[in-house]
């Protein structure tokens, strides 16, 4: 067999294309979320084999963040870099996220099948939760701005997990069009993550890796959204946990698993002087 078929879509990535990222600014900057990355990585699948259907991102890796400096002007080139790694009933393909240099900034794998994935298991609530008391969106461990703030309320948080009511991206302003999922929505669900990462000691934390993104509906949702979240493991400076998030009918619309998340360095204030 000869060398496996590579396929590149190329993405400008501007105010007028995706309004939503200016309320997703770190010091300033825009940044690309790791939910839009999913999104355009599902995009990606779709256009590579459009005789298939996108069903999942699995080992996905965060290699760098994605800094969008000319999104107010020009606007910054990224691309999905497609190979198919394997080819039966359904295909596995290799995805790269590049920047304008063409440098790997995301990496993971697309599987594409005949038919959309039957909805997963819908876990239950997680034991000895309570109502998270701080702030949820205080700027340090959720500095999302109101497209992205979809935490609905006060979450309840405990050592075993979180159980949060988010609102999806048609609640929060988005453009409705050909979305391959609900960014907003998946961007609730890690910001979860990050908050149960930091709700005992403080500080601000980022998503390194998530083990698998699975979607069980295509599309933005419609109305409000039960997000739960289990623990898998949680130490002091790193976390690992599961996440489904489940329609007002109780059916899960997708799941995210073994969502890796890492404190920064310094971003915590030192208990002794």
């Amino acid at each position: 067999a000869g060398a496996a078929a590579e396929q590149r879509f190329d993405v400008l990535v501007d105010r007028r294309a995706f309004p939503a990222i200016d309320d997703h600014r770190v010091r300033g900057l825009p940044v690309l979320p790791v939910a839009l990355v999913i999104e355009l990585f599902a995009r990606a699948v779709e256009a590579a084999r459009p005789d298939l259907v996108f069903n999942a991102v699995e080992d996905l890796q965060v290699l760098r963040g994605v800094p969008l400096e000319a999104y107010d002007t020009t606007g910054d080139r990224v691309a999905v870099r497609v190979t198919q790694v394997s080819n039966g009933e359904g295909v596995v393909l290799r995805l790269e996220l590049l920047d304008g240099d063409d440098r790997v900034r995301y990496s993971a794998l697309g599987t594409a099948e005949p038919q959309a994935a039957s909805s997963g298991r819908v876990p239950a609530r997680p034991r000895g939760l309570s109502r998270f008391e701080g702030t949820v969106y205080d700027g340090v461990s959720l500095f999302h701005g109101d497209a992205f703030q979809v935490i609905q309320g006060r979450p309840e948080v405990g050592e075993a997990g979180v159980e949060a009511t988010l609102s999806g991206a048609t609640s929060r302003g988005w453009a409705s069009g050909a979305w391959q999922t609900d960014p907003a929505l998946v961007d609730g669900g890690l910001q979860l993550a990050l908050l149960w990462t930091c709700h005992r000691e403080g500080g601000a934390a980022l998503p390194t890796s998530v083990k698998s993104f699975r979607r069980f509906a295509r599309g933005l949702a419609v109305g409000d959204v039960r997000a739960v979240l289990a623990k898998v493991e949680h130490h002091r400076e790193r976390s690992l946990s599961d996440l489904v998030l489940v329609d007002a009918s109780g059916a899960a619309l997708a799941e995210l698993r073994g969502v890796e998340v890492h404190v920064l360095p310094g971003s915590r204030t030192p208990t002794r002087a």
